[in-house]
Parts: structure tokens; C-alpha cells; sequence
């Protein structure tokens, strides 16, 4: 009977260890709603990822410094109106990525405004490239 006992405090143990390290891991607990593996921003980039996106964009079309300025004060924007989104919707996970769908659209056509023809057909090009597998648009390249 001592056996036994000793086995489940050790298997308790060990469970415990395991999930405190878990815990205890980078990005655990700082998804968009404060649970589960994340990079602690969230479902957008943080400003140092829109600045390395639009120098990214910029170089792939040609960018006047007059239009990539613009584009970033647009990302800026998209940024803060996501955060809003985030905490409106946070118990509502549908609401959420109809709103996120909505205001990424939004902002694309923002985007697409202050482009040539030629680079918006180059934007949405790029734009595909960097699409998630579940649509979403990536802002790491990836």
C-alpha cells in the first residue's frame, strides 16, 4: 500500500514539473486572449514587424518614400483599430475574425488607394505569397 501511495506522489510530481515548465516556456500564456502559446501581441505585428514588412513592400514594389510612409501610418492605424477588436470581441471568437476579416480588408483597400496599377497588381501578388493556411495574411514573411 506504501508502494502505491509513494508511486502516485511521484507521478503527481511529475506531472506538476511537467506543466510548470511548460508554463514556464517563452509565448505561454500571451495569446490574444491572455491564454494558450502566443508572441504576446496577439493575431497582428507589433511596430518593429510592420516596419520590416513595409521595408519589405517597399522593396518588392518600388515604394516613393511619400507611399511608404503613407502605408505605414495605415498599418499603424490597422494596428491600433485591431486592438480594439481584440478586447470588443474577446469572449466572441466568431464576431472576432469577421471583424479582423473586415478590417484587414479595410486596410488593403487603404493600401491599394495610394498604389499604381502596376503595383497593385505586384501588393496583391506579394500579399499572396505570405498568406497563412488558414487565409490570413502573414506579417513575418512566412
Amino acid at each position: 500500500m506504501q508502494t502505491i501511495v509513494k508511486l502516485c506522489m511521484m507521478l503527481a510530481l511529475a506531472v506538476s514539473v511537467s506543466v510548470i515548465s511548460a508554463e514556464a516556456q517563452p509565448g505561454y500564456g500571451k495569446g490574444p486572449h491572455g491564454h494558450g502559446a502566443g508572441v504576446g501581441h496577439g493575431f497582428g505585428p507589433d511596430s518593429c514587424h510592420i516596419q520590416l514588412m513595409v521595408e519589405d513592400l517597399s522593396d518588392a514594389l518600388s515604394l516613393s518614400e511619400e507611399q511608404k510612409a503613407e502605408i505605414l501610418n495605415i498599418h499603424y492605424a490597422h494596428m491600433q483599430e485591431m486592438q480594439t477588436v481584440l478586447q470588443k470581441y474577446k469572449d466572441d471568437c466568431v464576431g472576432e475574425q469577421e471583424a479582423r476579416m473586415a478590417l484587414r480588408k479595410k486596410m488593403d483597400e487603404a493600401v491599394k488607394k495610394i498604389l499604381t496599377a502596376d503595383q497593385q497588381t505586384k501588393y496583391d501578388e506579394f500579399m499572396d505569397e505570405r498568406k497563412c493556411p488558414h487565409g490570413q495574411h502573414s506579417f513575418h514573411g512566412q
